[in-house]
């Protein structure tokens, strides 16, 4: 299992974003994850929606010249435009997310989805920013519409990879800052990570979707008969009683870790999609998208 995850592979999510869309309707994705959407303007847009008549307060540059010589009274034309939305991805990349015993890293299923999600918002016309939390501290990036922007803060994520994971360092999440005026309401934001430790007065305006990412051995161990356990220097086996009590232990512990998720969602209204690193990123998503 490799400890870190390529760019090549965060470039090639790009490729999936068809495929995500394939798991449901286009109308309806666009409702569920708050992409471009139109609104009627009196200004420059891309669609015509409607030719009315002239109404006391409308901009005289939408005049439609030849719909009102032909009818002899004035008239305009109201057109839709898409708003471009701006996105906020946060990541963690703290030791505790290189980890798991199937399928990927936490860290790396965190990567994928965050890389997967950008393309996708960056294919609806939406500003793309990110917050990476790691061990030594947080990076930012500002929200922006252009692929090569978003390339760069995939590159950096790869960078910030380790090579060797040694001692979790405590990272103090309240720290973390966004700008109050980056998310506006009606704007959306994705928090991905193994733990549910952010702050809720942290989090600015917009709808928030929470992925907390867990192994299916933190569920417990039902059937395992002997587990030894090492962290590279020593090793601790256990078996019979022991063992039980240690698997209900851990049970109750992704328990308490699920429900603090689902107070997290509660309390910003968030929806909260709990993601598992046996399973790719696209497949996920495309289930809470169906």
């Amino acid at each position: 299992m490799s400890l870190a995850v390529s760019l090549e592979t965060l470039l090639a999510q790009k490729f999936l974003v068809r495929r995500l869309r394939g798991g449901s309707s286009r109308h309806y994705a666009r409702q569920i994850l708050k992409g471009a959407h139109r609104s009627k303007l009196h200004g420059s847009g891309l669609e015509l929606d409607e030719t009315r008549q002239y109404q006391a307060g409308d901009d005289v540059r939408q005049m439609d010249w030849r719909i009102s010589a032909r009818l002899g009274k004035p008239y305009v034309r109201l057109v839709t435009e898409e708003k471009r939305k701006n996105i906020r991805i946060c990541v963690d990349l703290r030791s505790s997310m290189y980890w798991a015993t199937q399928g990927q890293l936490k860290s790396a299923l965190a990567l994928e989805t965050a890389a997967l999600l950008g393309w996708w918002h960056l294919s609806e016309g939406d500003r793309v920013g990110a917050t990476v939390l790691t061990d030594k501290g947080v990076l930012q990036f500002q929200a922006s519409a252009r692929t090569p922007d978003w390339v760069r803060v995939l590159t950096e994520m790869v960078e910030v990879q380790p090579r060797a994971v040694g001692k979790q360092i405590s990272l103090n999440v309240a720290a973390v800052t966004v700008e109050q005026g980056e998310l506006r309401q009606g704007d959306r934001g994705y928090w991905l990570s193994s733990v549910a430790d952010c702050p809720h007065d942290w989090m600015p305006r917009g709808d928030w979707v929470l992925l907390p990412i867990s192994d299916e051995f933190e569920r417990g161990w039902d059937g395992v008969t002997s587990l030894s356990l090492s962290d590279g220097q020593s090793q601790l086996s256990l078996s019979g009683e022991a063992l039980k009590k240690m698997s209900e232990r851990q049970s109750e512990l992704h328990a308490m870790q699920q429900a603090d998720w689902m107070r997290w969602g509660q309390k910003l209204n968030a929806n909260v999609w709990p993601m598992m690193t046996q399973i790719s990123a696209l497949e996920q998503l495309q289930g809470w998208l169906r």
